[in-house]
């Protein structure tokens, strides 16, 4: 509930959108875009995390009913390619776990394993996967909120390992959550061999690993024991009360929506951030610097490395995250976030970066500001 908490102290109130903003700098402009096409209204963020969490938690309950299995078991980790790990049961004698062949555990988890006890993430991503399924039958597909005030049909989607839950009511409420697959281990059994250590400050007891397959896997049996690994919890503390870093970050994903670099991941511009919030040796850069001079030193920082074509993953640097995508396409994405570089640098900068950051539609019921 604490984070949020802390979610909710970053968005900003309907009220707190000017009717006509005084836009006379990039500042303004970066401010005002932020808050206007941005920011989460904290009234609406309010109202459906409310609904998910009652809803989730009679979901998880379901799925408590449907299953009396949960990830309990020994596993040993094994650093493969850079960002994935393999795990593998240890079932040998002596081991600190047995379990008989009737046992829920055999019945269950050892169904994920291949002929060398390697988990295969298919088999984990499918078994979870029909829990939530059998969970939301067993409610038959409706849950009442808290107050019995209003009945919520909840369906899915399934794209590749990820579920998609939609939760709806007959009044117009749609709202679709995102669930992230994954298995939690402590950080005692955290990957030492080629991977940074967890930051001063950063911990927080565990890490995970998601059930995405790795395409640059030597074989068939790489990508298909591969997991991907996942310090999201740690990640969150490296940047937490950072001042304006959120906003660039965020600033810098409404400029690739709005330019439609789709396949610039989110994860891969985070990923700039941890790196210079690292490397920075300034402790007050992102207090003291304001928005503009945030935005355009990120800015630059992704115009490098596209140009390069390298981003280095965070936890391995061996391991480059745009190092698949296609070098015509790494190439367009440069040239427009240079080209965004070089009209900053002229009088009509604030104008640029509207034209930028927003799409054709949004530039055009924008530019009455100006």
């Amino acid at each position: 509930m604490a984070f949020v908490e802390c979610v909710l102290d970053r968005m900003v109130s309907t009220s707190a959108v000017p009717v006509k903003p005084v836009l006379r700098d990039l500042n303004d402009v970066l401010a005002d875009v932020y808050v206007r096409h941005i920011a989460l209204r904290k009234e609406d963020c309010r109202y459906y995390y409310e609904i998910f969490t009652q809803i989730f938690y009679r979901i998880h309950n379901a799925m408590k009913e449907v299953d009396p299995y949960y990830a309990k078991y020994s596993s040993e980790i094994e650093p493969k390619h850079p960002g994935y790990v393999q795990l593998r049961v240890d079932t040998r004698p002596g081991s600190p776990r047995q379990y008989t062949p009737d046992s829920v555990e055999v019945k269950t988890a050892y169904k994920w394993l291949d002929s060398k006890n390697y988990i295969l993430r298919s088999e984990y991503a499918n078994w979870i996967k029909s829990i939530i399924i059998r969970a939301i039958d067993r409610l038959s597909r409706q849950v009442q909120n808290a107050n019995k005030e209003n009945m919520y049909t909840v369906r899915y989607t399934e794209t590749g390992p990820a579920l998609t839950l939609i939760i709806e009511n007959d009044t117009g409420f749609k709202l679709d959550v995102d669930l992230v697959l994954a298995l939690q281990f402590s950080e005692s059994r955290w990957p030492v061999e080629g991977y940074n250590s967890i930051p001063a400050g950063c911990s927080v007891g565990h890490w995970m690993v998601a059930p995405k397959p790795n395409r640059h896997g030597y074989d068939i049996h790489d990508e298909n024991r591969s997991w991907r690994i996942s310090l999201q919890e740690q990640e969150r503390k490296l940047i937490h009360d950072s001042h304006n870093l959120r906003l660039t970050v965020k600033l810098l994903k409404k400029l690739r929506d709005s330019k439609n670099m789709s396949h610039l991941a989110s994860y891969y511009i985070k990923t700039l951030f941890l790196w210079e919030v690292t490397e920075n040796t300034d402790a007050d850069f992102w207090m003291r610097n304001d928005l503009a001079t945030l935005f355009k030193h990120m800015l630059q920082k992704l115009h490098s490395a596209l140009r390069v074509h390298r981003i280095n993953y965070f936890w391995n640097s061996r391991y480059n995250l745009i190092g698949n995508l296609n070098p015509n396409v790494v190439e367009s994405y440069a040239n427009i976030v240079g080209n965004l570089l070089q009209s900053l640098n002229t009088s009509e900068s604030h104008l640029s970066v509207a034209k930028y950051l927003l799409t054709k539609a949004e530039f055009e019921s924008y530019r009455r500001f100006f």
